[in-house]
């Protein structure tokens, strides 16, 4: 009966975790970045908790010394820590900004005051750029503990709940794969009209958006904003977040259509492979069409290689996607049409070709320095980069990048409105409460943790990769073979979002980080029996 109950449990808490991670920057009242530090903005963190308290519960966590893997993982995470904590102690060291940092007003180092007060409670005072230096110490900390418990923690908690279940955590998967993506086409229905010119969509969104996203409240900073023009977004703070998703759930969409037998259920599939595309198309953002492009690339090839059992679905999808993007230049014309007031998007897509404008604009603009939001991430980009070369062993230390970054920019670097948007908010929040965005994550991992950190975060996946290259070579399978194929799909769509956008925006890579482990292990297991 006990063993019933932790099975149900632990089902429902992975399709919540995967079902949540639409919302990931949830409104201030309800986030948790106390406990979860640079997690705390995700609404998964819940499930995530309840997940870590059932688990001992119900007694998972009796098995962990029985498996090798285990003793593996808990000593790859006391070396992470270790040399992350080195990488932060080696940036307190070195770091050249605390003057700056004390000239601030006061109320710009309300914490490192609050540090203070404990201190004298025990009859310690310290001077301010020590008490400094613990407050940056324990944020750094905080940070890196977080990573590591919410992280990692959620990839080796989803490999004790599945490692003898694969097939149970695949059906899960796709089910809420299926759920989360229906939610984001139906609400992006409201931003389809408001997007139309609608008041009605538009009163309704200013209603609802404040109850997803921590909408601000004040002119300190912009993002996200209450409604989004232009593009649609539908649950996420921004369009490009609905692109990374996007990544994740498309391929999981796509191996939903090829596996289900139901009529009905097959249908629903359908109904997304076209709606979420369409979603996506509708969004203009960049990042969402180029991942599209390259996942759609990755499944020809797979076509190629297993035709027999998956061209009918390679062929459904592309007939979605092809239906999609003509359905949305359609879209446009129509939004053109209903509005009286145009935006330049809207003007270029007016013009005769607009398949060629749509796609200059979208996708070749991506290699075009100065277009759109290029330049700033280009800049961070770079400016990480050197960052890392001056410092390549242990990198500046996590959370000490912000103030690196700007002297890495060159004046004219400086200018693009974004930068001055990053740079008013510092002057008014203070160094310490404000921060640059994560606009790569791999240029910024080699900023903060150097080549050191950087070779040990990836060592889980690459290990991984080369797994999934294994499990090709020895031919598996056919039923083992196509869910991995779909999951490397969703796992290199993740990865290539890296180069953009920090890997952190949702939760759905250390969700393919544990599911992909716990696939290979159950692969593994088969073989052996």
């Amino acid at each position: 009966m006990q063993k019933d109950q932790a099975i149900k449990f632990r089902d429902y808490m992975f399709l919540f975790i995967v079902f949540f991670t639409v919302f990931n920057y949830i409104p201030h009242l309800v986030q948790l970045e106390f406990l979860g530090s640079q997690y705390g903005t995700k609404l998964s963190l819940y499930p995530m908790i309840f997940g870590v308290l059932g688990t001992i519960w119900f007694g998972y966590s009796k098995h962990i010394e029985s498996i090798k893997a285990y003793k593996a993982f808990g000593c790859f995470m006391v070396i992470y820590v270790v040399v992350l904590i080195i990488s932060i102690i080696h940036g307190l060291k070195i770091y050249p900004y605390y003057d700056a940092i004390l000239s601030e007003p006061a109320d710009h180092m309300k914490k490192v005051f609050f540090i203070k007060a404990v201190f004298l409670k025990f009859g310690v005072d310290l001077t301010r750029i020590t008490l400094l230096k613990i407050w940056i110490l324990i944020r750094a900390i905080k940070q890196t503990c977080a990573e590591v418990v919410w992280g990692f923690g959620l990839s080796f908690l989803i490999f004790v709940w599945y490692k003898n279940d694969a097939k149970n955590l695949i059906r899960i998967m796709s089910k809420a794969v299926m759920g989360a993506s229906a939610f984001v086409c139906i609400y992006g229905i409201l931003d389809f009209f408001y997007l139309a010119g609608c008041q009605w969509a538009s009163q309704l969104l200013s209603t609802l958006n404040p109850l997803l996203h921590d909408v601000p409240s004040n002119n300190q900073w912009w993002w996200p904003p209450l409604l989004w023009p232009n593009q649609l977004r539908s649950v996420f703070p921004e369009p490009s977040y609905l692109g990374i998703w996007s990544a994740f759930a498309m391929p999981w969409l796509w191996y939903g259509s090829y596996c289900t037998t139901s009529r009905k259920t097959k249908l629903c599939y359908n109904i997304l492979n076209l709606a979420l595309p369409l979603c996506l198309f509708l969004s203009r953002a960049r990042t969402a069409n180029a991942l599209l492009v390259g996942e759609l690339v990755l499944f020809a090839i797979g076509t190629i290689i297993y035709g027999n059992n998956i061209w009918k679905s390679f062929i459904k999808a592309l007939l979605c996607v092809i239906l999609a993007f003509c359905l949305s230049l359609a879209s446009f014309q129509f939004f053109i049409n209903s509005n009286k007031k145009e935006s330049t998007h809207d003007n270029n897509l007016e013009r005769n070709n607009a398949v060629v404008e749509y796609i200059d604009d979208n996708l070749t603009s991506l290699a075009e320095k100065d277009t759109r939001s290029n330049g700033t991430r280009y800049a961070i980009m770079k400016a990480g980069l050197n960052i890392g070369k001056d410092y390549p062993m242990f990198g500046v230390g996590k959370t000490f990048r912000n103030l690196y970054l700007l002297s890495y920019l060159s004046d004219q670097e400086k200018k693009y409105s974004e930068i001055q948007v990053y740079i008013k908010t510092q002057h008014d929040k203070g160094i310490l409460n404000s921060g640059i965005p994560v606009l790569t994550e791999y240029t910024n991992r080699f900023a903060e943790t150097g080549i050191i950190g950087v070779i040990l975060y990836f060592i889980p996946i690459v290990v991984l990769l080369y797994k999934i290259y294994y499990f090709f070579k020895e031919k598996a399978r056919i039923d083992e073979t196509i869910p991995m194929l779909f999951f490397l799909i969703s796992l290199l769509g993740i990865l290539a979002s890296g180069i953009g956008d920090s890997l952190d925006v949702t939760y759905c890579y250390w969700i393919l980080l544990g599911v992909g482990y716990t696939i290979c292990y159950n692969v593994n297991m088969n073989i052996k029996r």
